[in-house]
């Protein structure tokens, strides 16, 4: 398959996906209707429903993360720094099995 084929396909497959996140959660599509201005065009309405929903999980994964380090003492007395979308932990503290102890955990 040429890579322009493949790119079409996973468009179309992503935007499928957004329309039916979009169609099983309407309190994240009413949220996002009311964060824009009521003279406002939504545009890619299911674009930003999909973002928000994914981003829900992201947090809630950062916050299992956390919590994980925390138990394991990869984190020690909260020396870490959390990022948006990760978390950085002292490099002495840091093993390489971490990465598959935390893909089991989530």
């Amino acid at each position: 398959m040429r890579f322009s084929a493949y790119a079409k396909e996973l468009v179309a497959e992503t935007r499928s996906i957004a329309k039916h996140i979009t169609e099983e959660n309407p309190d994240i599509k009413n949220m996002v209707e009311k964060m824009n201005d009521e003279n406002d065009f939504i545009s890619n309405m299911n674009g930003k429903v999909l973002s928000h929903y994914l981003q829900e999980f992201e947090h809630i994964i950062l916050d299992e993360v956390f919590k994980y380090c925390n138990h394991k003492k990869y984190i020690v007395e909260n020396n870490c720094s959390l990022q948006a979308d990760g978390i950085m932990i002292p490099k002495g503290n840091f093993k390489p099995s971490l990465l598959t102890e935390l893909s089991k955990h989530i």
